[in-house]
């Protein structure tokens, strides 16, 4: 009976997981754009939002932000991970103090890492808002 429950959990688990990784084309879109900039008489941030705004039009400032920021979010991703990791070192190292103080050490390292990039966030954002890109 286990089997069976087991099997059938799995073909529906299947199915659905097929469905999921369908995508989903949208032909639709490019004509919405051109409809909001004949209706409307929409600014830039208008049409940046409603997400219509070429991507060839952004200046090399906006490029580098976007990798900066892009930057900055994969060191915060990885101090998270590193935190994760080295907190379940620190719970499975059975007593032994090597194992500890490496879990701590590595703990201490990932949240100054965190901060770091915190802090540079706030620079960027800071000079982005200061300099008007």
């Amino acid at each position: 009976m286990k089997r069976i429950l087991l099997i059938l959990a799995g073909v529906l688990m299947a199915g659905t997981l097929g469905m999921v990784a369908i995508p989903q084309t949208t032909y639709a879109e490019s004509d919405t754009c051109a409809k909001l900039r004949e209706m409307t008489n929409a600014d830039e941030e208008t049409l940046q939002a409603a997400g219509c705004v070429d991507v060839g039009n952004k200046s090399i400032a906006s490029l580098i932000t976007t990798i900066i920021n892009i930057g900055i979010s994969v060191v915060g991703i990885i101090s998270v991970g590193a935190i994760v990791i080295a907190g379940q070192r620190l719970v499975v190292s059975s007593g032994d103090s090597a194992k500890i103080v490496n879990a701590k050490r590595m703990i201490m390292t990932a949240v100054i890492a965190l901060v770091i990039a915190g802090l540079a966030y706030a620079v960027v954002q800071f000079v982005i808002a200061s300099v008007g890109i």
